[in-house]
């Protein structure tokens, strides 16, 4: 009997003791302390006055967070004695008892991956951060910090109305990183992400008031939980699409999409790198964390048209990067066609894609970030991003081209790429769910290796073109690096440097590793997605979903 046939009683929701240790007489939790030692880390930097120091602390706080993310990873229980749905190292205390609202962090087989890619990917951007951004480090740097608080507690929150403080905490920092250190249509991109932003969070809101006042509590898990007293399902409807709004600008779904390529355009690489490689990624668990379980009726009426939608957006993203000459605009319109596939893995509701789009959400995150780390290794040293302008890049940098050269694969793919499995596996769960939209979703690999290669071939191969003499000859200027673009200083010379390699390494080593080897990651992803299909099967009424969207 296939896995989302069980009954709700195979479903064993349920929390796990915490890892504590005493900091000055004060019992923590691991899961506590690796939540707020970012914002620790920004506090501290905002104290000291010598930019050195606060670039020493910010690397310390988060080299450090990364450490105690991998130990949280390799000591996540899972296996034949943990079924069904585990939410380990819980730490929980009471709050605002008579809103049901509580400090209750915990973490399961998905957001265990999402919490360690943000302690990787959020250390990678803050080493980017110390040689590409002059102007004001300290205050970028700041920022940075608190925004990895933030996102960590999207992941690990089990109060919802604690997971929308953090949800909104994301907003803050990122106002500031993109309109402060963007580029010269940043107020345009800051104020349209802002907009976009507020206008989901407050339907959520919303939601959220009215989830409170039909259940009397915001806890998802235990007996009193709201996964197990779901609403009826004319109040599913309207609920699903409060949350599924919200999180459809973040991920971001066409057609709320439209704010998301100027944004990453504009912000400077440390800062899109978190933007694109993980608050994106914000949306895609908010679908899986809150949507499935929450309102199972309407997550299997409207996953037929989600589906659709998603469909339109990877293929209309796809084609946009086809017709790009901006290569930043070419990376980001290629990760809002992939993050449109991974959301359709996500309404196949069944474990197969969903664990699928997870592995997708780690792979997208490390491509990503890796070929805007490229965008801006080849502006530095050629002064343009315009593909026209550029060419026989690989002739006079070959370990810049090989090193591209494997984001470039993993971005079209290519099997022996940890992309390839997330993405056969959302096909093959979408499959079983409708063979029509798999048939259809199988079009954006065609358009993605068509895109790469031209990116790849355009830069790096080809006639030699020369610089522009009048950026290789402009004056230093204190406040810019060679990455902020437009150039504005001397372009970088010769060949990768090893403090680019140092950040291009690490993500390619993860992403040939999981090409090879993905079962680490999906072993632990499967009793989390298996227990969220039963939960959506369960409680989902039939009929009419079946005629929308079809029967997985």
């Amino acid at each position: 009997m296939a896995p989302y046939m069980l009954s709700l009683a195979a479903v064993r929701i349920s929390t796990t003791a915490a890892t504590h240790f005493s900091i000055f007489s004060t019992r923590l939790t691991l899961l506590t302390v690796v939540l707020f030692l970012p914002a620790v880390g920004a506090v501290i930097g905002l104290l000291l006055e010598d930019e050195r120091q606060v670039r020493i602390v910010s690397v310390v706080a988060a080299a450090a967070d990364l450490v105690l993310a991998i130990m949280l990873l390799l000591m996540f229980k899972y296996g034949s004695g943990q079924a069904g749905w585990q939410f380990q190292f819980a730490d929980r205390h009471n709050w605002v008892s008579t809103l049901g609202i509580s400090y209750w962090i915990g973490l399961d087989g998905v957001s265990v991956w999402l919490v360690t890619l943000t302690a990787l990917m959020s250390c990678i951007a803050i080493l980017a951060a110390q040689f590409m951004i002059a102007d004001r480090t300290k205050t970028f740097l700041i920022f940075m910090l608190t925004l990895e608080t933030a996102l960590l507690g999207v992941f690990m929150s089990l109060n919802l109305f604690l997971f929308f403080i953090f949800w909104e905490a994301m907003l803050i920092p990122s106002y500031f990183l993109l309109g402060i250190w963007g580029e010269e249509r940043r107020v345009y991109a800051t104020m349209k992400f802002l907009v976009y932003t507020i206008f989901g969070s407050f339907f959520m809101l919303v939601g959220i008031f009215v989830l409170w006042a039909r259940v009397g509590t915001l806890d998802m898990a235990g007996p009193h939980g709201l996964i197990a007293h779901p609403v009826d399902p004319t109040t599913q409807n309207w609920l699903f699409l409060a949350f599924a709004i919200a999180f459809a600008i973040k991920l971001p779904v066409w057609p709320f999409h439209t704010w998301a390529p100027t944004a990453y355009t504009e912000s400077p690489v440390p800062f899109v790198i978190v933007l694109s490689g993980l608050m994106s990624k914000a949306g895609a668990f908010g679908f899986i964390r809150y949507c499935l379980p929450l309102f199972p009726a309407a997550s299997r009426h409207f996953a037929a048209l989600i589906s659709i939608l998603c469909i339109i957006g990877m293929v209309y993203a796809a084609l946009l990067a086809l017709v790009q000459t901006d290569i930043k605009r070419i990376v980001a319109y290629s990760s809002i066609s992939h993050m449109n596939l991974l959301c359709l893995g996500i309404f196949a509701l069944n474990p197969i894609a969903l664990d699928g789009s997870v592995l997708q959400m780690i792979n997208h995150s490390l491509i990503i970030s890796g070929l805007f780390l490229a965008v801006a290794y080849i502006a530095a040293r050629t002064g343009t991003r315009l593909l026209p302008s550029m060419g026989g890049l690989g002739m006079r940098r070959p370990w810049l081209m090989w090193l591209f050269f494997i984001f470039i694969l993993a971005g079209l793919d290519l099997p022996g790429t940890s992309s390839f499995a997330g993405e056969f596996l959302i096909l093959l769960g979408t499959f079983a769910y409708n063979a029509w939209y798999a048939s259809i979703a199988t079009i954006t690999v065609i358009l993605a290796a068509w895109y790469m290669i031209r990116l790849f071939q355009d830069s790096m191969n080809g006639p030699v073109s020369v610089a522009p003499r009048e950026l290789a000859e402009t004056g230093l200027d204190a406040r810019r690096t060679p990455y902020q673009y437009p150039v504005l200083q001397r372009l970088l010379p010769g060949d990768i440097q090893l403090r680019e390699a140092l950040l291009w390494v690490p993500l390619a080593v993860v992403l040939l590793y999981l090409g090879v080897q993905p079962q680490p990651v999906t072993q632990r992803l499967n009793p989390t997605n298996t227990a969220i299909s039963v939960v959506v099967h369960t409680h989902a009424t039939r009929g009419p979903a079946v005629a929308l969207g079809g029967s997985p």
